[in-house]
């Protein structure tokens, strides 16, 4: 599941947090039958990582958002957004991510993952990117 935050004037892109299941005694996805919008309802995170995305950092020199990807990236886009890799796989500062995506040509995005995301994960949090989100610009 993603949640978008509400973007009502324009600022931060793409700002979400992903949430999906996980066991942490064996370290991989778990499946169970109550629904991930319903644990996210009733505020049950019990069984689900929570990954965020890396805040860009605005730059008033170019008046424009910025963010390091590490030269994967070639061409500002308001659909680039990295996620933090969570503190329980490792992660300790905000050059460590899970999940990198970016445009590189004009028709072209770069989609690097890692574990804890499977490829379809990654894809399905990618392809978020381009829907029409209400408040988001």
């Amino acid at each position: 599941a993603i949640r978008y935050d509400q973007n009502v004037l324009g600022r931060i892109p793409n700002a979400m947090t992903v949430f999906i299941p996980f066991s942490h005694d064996d370290k991989q996805a778990t499946l169970t039958s109550e629904t991930l919008a319903s644990k996210l309802s009733n505020n049950r995170l019990d069984g689900l990582v929570q990954l965020r995305t890396a805040q860009p950092i605005w730059r008033e020199k170019i008046n424009s958002w910025t963010l390091d990807f590490e030269g994967r990236v070639k061409i500002p886009s308001k659909k680039n957004f990295k996620i933090k890799c969570p503190t329980e796989f490792g992660g300790k500062q905000d050059t460590d991510w899970v999940m990198l995506f970016g445009k590189v040509t004009k028709d072209r995005f770069c989609l690097d993952y890692k574990a804890p995301l499977s490829i379809i994960q990654a894809f399905s949090i990618a392809l978020t990117s381009f829907a029409d989100k209400l408040m988001v610009t």
